[in-house]
């Protein structure tokens, strides 16, 4: 029997929080599958099952979106085995096997194996993206790393290596069965990526450095398996949240090999660190913010016929302009004409009898001044004179809209415009009212943008808005907020709002990519610092600042304004003559000692 299939969960269903989640899972299917430079936005978008607009409700761009799918796995990752490596208190050696046996679980047969080789290949022509992964990730591994290793050596029991390669050799087997997967894996040779492998390597690495040189009488090493492990961990690395955690970062100390080339040969931590700094500066800046947005007629009309009919002829097409009067489509008249002709006919017959009964009265009235009839019998033929008079002159309206219904066979325009859209053909068969074309008025042009909520007040105060062609980005032009929609969209959770061009002339045509900038009421106090000035802490942005007197730095927590190329800027948490680190701010610890090279002081 046939297992019916799971249905996904409906997009109008799922929770607003779930969709970050939900893009940086397509994302890195898409980055692992494409690479970096190859996937678009759009299909992240499209794999994800939501609208582009709703992704750059949480991220500008896709460097934002891959520093995204890093650092959700990745950090809490590094944390997770931090916290390991603190709650163990077993040997180092068996600390050492659960680590990489982890390590190897998680990555192995993860999408995330594919990251390593995704920035061995990207990095010559994304730099920063290498630089990102070296300074958010690598460093950050290779403590935690050489800390254990460290940790054995002052307890005596690994011999005194140099903790900085012995590290590289010890994550060596993970990295290589990573590659594999994404290089040689579609050629199905004989895999590395096996148990058997993985064994050899740890039983090595152990033996060797736990063994003494000089003496043949060294005990060796037996690599125990996990069941028997003396000290397990609090939290086992086969754990559903050990491995949920490993499985989407054990790419951060994987890649202390990939990318070790990148970076100087670490040892100890230097006590002084040379930076750049840059001095802070407040200067009043006109904020502004920018939509995208399309062109969009200020008045759209559905055009039908007033009567019921075939279709003749269509004169029109799409994109076709029009003028007041212009044909534009033609029913089969012939049932008009014939409605026209009955109800004459029925005009003649009511015209005759009105006569008759006039003529009648006129007779009658003379009968009755002479007495020949009575006043009931003359009362008679004066009803029948004004039934007759009635019905000629029902006939005469029913002739009139018999002759508008013939009119009602030809389509016209009623004003200047451009057809929009074409609903109907000719043959086709069509009952009154029906839309068969759309027709955009010429008068005025606007631009349909989508706003979110912490934006609208902005919106509605901006006193200065521009709007720009992407096709000519050199002309702009006025624009006004002519409406904001009093409920948010159901899907992008957005306030679509329309603005008109005040001055648009002939090149703003209806369909065009435009955007729309708006200017800040007043120019509002901030200060300007350089992209790589930002620091991040737990999610919260901050900067370092050296403190001239002792030549340490201390992280200060910011408020940030907005984003340009290649700076941000920062509206409080700073003040005025504050020497900020604008390189290396990923090395600093809070108190360390710095020194600021003589080019780069203020």
């Amino acid at each position: 029997m046939t297992r019916p299939r799971a249905r996904s969960t409906p997009r109008w269903l799922r929770r607003k929080d779930d969709r970050p989640a939900e893009l940086t899972a397509a994302a890195l299917q898409l980055f692992v599958e494409r690479g970096y430079s190859a996937t678009r936005l759009d299909d992240v978008a499209a794999r994800a099952n939501v609208s582009k607009g709703t992704l750059y409700l949480y991220f500008r761009n896709k460097e934002e979106l891959f520093q995204a799918v890093v650092r959700k796995g990745l950090v809490e990752t590094i944390e997770m085995g931090e916290a390991l490596v603190a709650e163990f208190r077993g040997g180092t050696p068996e600390l050492i096997v659960l680590l990489i046996r982890g390590w190897w679980d998680a990555l192995v047969k993860s999408p995330f194996s594919g990251i390593p080789k995704l920035v061995i290949g990207e990095s010559g022509n994304f730099p920063e993206l290498a630089r990102f992964y070296f300074e958010e990730v690598i460093q950050r591994g290779s403590r935690l790393m050489e800390s254990v290793l460290r940790r054995g050596i002052e307890a005596g029991e690994l011999q005194p290596f140099d903790p900085h390669y012995l590290t590289r050799v010890a994550i060596a087997p993970v990295v290589m069965a990573a590659l594999w997967r994404h290089s040689f894996g579609p050629l199905e040779l004989k895999s590395v990526a096996e148990p058997a492998y993985l064994e050899t390597h740890l039983t090595a690495l152990l033996q060797a450095s736990r063994s003494t040189p000089g003496s043949s009488n060294a005990p060796r090493w037996r690599l125990p398996p996990p069941s028997e492990m003396s000290h397990p961990p609090r939290r086992p690395m086969t754990s559903l949240a050990w491995n949920a955690g490993v499985r989407a970062g054990a790419l951060a100390l994987t890649a202390v090999l990939v990318l070790a080339a990148c970076g100087k040969e670490t040892g100890r931590p230097e006590e002084v660190h040379p930076v750049r700094v840059t001095q802070a500066a407040v200067t009043d800046q006109r904020l502004h913010a920018s939509y995208s947005g399309d062109v969009r007629p200020r008045y759209e009309t559905e055009l039908g016929f007033r009567v019921a009919g075939k279709i003749l002829a269509r004169e029109v097409e799409v994109g076709s302009a029009v003028k007041t009067g212009e044909v534009l489509a033609r029913l089969d008249s012939q049932d008009l004409e014939l409605n026209i002709l009955s109800a004459r006919s029925q005009l003649e017959a009511a015209r005759s009898d009105y006569q008759q009964a006039r003529g009648d009265l006129e007779r009658y009235r003379n009968l009755l001044r002479k007495g020949f009839i009575s006043r009931a019998e003359f009362d008679r033929r004066d009803n029948l004179y004004r039934v007759a008079k009635a019905k000629f002159a029902q006939a005469e309206a029913q002739l009139g809209v018999a002759q508008n219904q013939g009119t009602y066979a030809t389509l016209r325009a009623d004003a200047d415009g451009v057809i929009t859209a074409i609903l109907a053909e000719a043959g086709q068969v069509v009952a009154a009212g029906q839309t068969v074309m759309r027709m955009a008025r010429g008068e005025e042009r606007e631009v349909m943008i989508s706003v979110p909520e912490n934006r609208l007040d902005e919106l509605r105060a901006a006193n200065d808005i521009r709007v720009t062609l992407w096709a000519d980005p050199s002309v702009t032009y006025k624009g006004q907020v002519r409406e904001v929609s009093p409920g948010a969209d159901s899907v992008t959770r957005t306030y679509a709002a329309k603005v008109t061009i005040l001055d648009a002339d002939p090149r703003v045509q209806l369909g065009m990519t435009a955007t729309v900038l708006l200017g800040s009421v007043r120019p509002a106090p901030a200060i300007e610092l350089p992209l790589a000035a930002l620091y991040r802490k737990d999610g919260d942005p901050a900067v370092w600042v050296v403190e001239s007197g002792t030549a340490t730095v201390r992280l200060v927590p910011v408020r940030l304004g907005e984003y340009h190329e290649n700076t941000f800027t920062v509206l409080d948490g700073l003040k005025a003559g504050d020497l900020v680190v604008t390189a290396g701010v990923h090395k600093l610890l809070p108190g360390q000692k710095v020194k600021v090279p003589p080019q780069s002081q203020p």
